[in-house]
C-alpha cells in the first residue's frame, strides 16, 4: 500500500497514478484487465490506497530489516537469518531481530530438545512452528561478550555456507553449543541429556 511504501504513482489522483502503474508494471496491469478482474479488485474491502494495492500492514517495513526466518513445518529448527532484505511467502514467518545470536539459541542442542516437548508432531514426524509454539521457548539473558562471542560464530558459518553450501560447520555448532549450554546454567547431567552424542564422544576420548 502507498500508505506503507513510496512508489511512482504514490499521491498522485487515482487516474493518473493507474497510466503510472501500467506503465511501471504493465503485466500485471494488463493481467486484471485483461482477465476481468478490475471489477473485483475494485469492489475488494481490503484495498490499499489505490484498488490494485494490498491493505496496510503495520509490520511491512519490518520485512526490509534484519530478521529471523523460519518454516512453519520442518523435522528440526531451521531459522536462518536474512540481512539480504527478502519478503518471504506464505509457509514462512519471521522475527524481527537484528541479533544474530538470536538464531544461534533458537538453532541449538538446547531448543532442539525442548521444542518436540511444547508442539504437536504431524505426519513424517515433521513439527509445527507456529507462533503459539515458538514463543514458549525461553530465551536466556546473555553478557555483551557472550553475545558477541555467539554473533561471531554465526558470522562465520554463515560465511562458510555462503561460500560452500557442503561445508562442515559442526565444530563452530558445538562451539556455540557449549556457549548455550553456559546460558541456561546446564549441569553436566543435564547437558548429557540434552545432547547424549557429546558425552558418547567424551568416553570414547577416554573422558569421564
Amino acid at each position: 500500500s502507498s500508505e506503507n511504501k513510496t512508489h511512482p504513482w504514490s499521491d498522485k489522483p487515482e487516474k493518473e497514478a493507474e497510466m503510472i502503474f501500467a506503465k511501471t508494471y504493465p503485466a500485471i496491469h494488463g493481467f486484471f484487465t485483461e482477465n476481468g478482474m478490475r471489477k473485483k479488485l475494485v469492489d475488494r474491502y481490503d484495498q490499499g490506497k489505490y484498488f490494485w494495492e494490498l491493505r496496510s500492514c503495520d509490520y511491512w517495513l519490518e520485512f526490509e530489516k534484519p530478521k529471523i526466518i523460519y518454516p512453519d513445518i520442518s523435522p528440526n529448527c531451521a531459522f536462518a537469518y536474512d540481512k539480504s532484505a527478502v519478503y518471504p511467502d506464505c509457509t514462512l514467518f519471521v522475527i524481527p531481530a537484528e541479533q544474530s545470536y538470536l538464531m544461534a539459541v533458537l538453532n541449538s542442542n538446547v531448543t532442539e530438545f525442548f521444542f518436540p516437548h511444547i508442539c504437536p508432531r504431524i505426519r513424517g514426524d515433521f513439527m509445527r512452528f507456529k507462533a503459539i509454539y515458538v514463543s514458549q521457548i525461553p530465551i536466556p539473558l546473555a553478557t555483551p561478550a557472550q553475545e558477541k562471542a555467539l554473533e561471531k560464530l554465526v558470522t562465520r558459518i554463515l560465511a562458510a555456507k555462503k561460500a560452500d553450501r557442503e561445508v562442515d560447520v559442526s565444530v563452530m555448532e558445538r562451539e556455540i553449543d557449549q556457549i548455550v549450554y553456559g546460558l541456561y546454567g546446564l549441569t553436566a547431567g543435564e547437558i548429557r541429556v540434552v545432547d547424549p552424542a557429546s558425552h558418547e564422544a567424551t568416553q570414547g576420548r577416554g573422558g569421564g
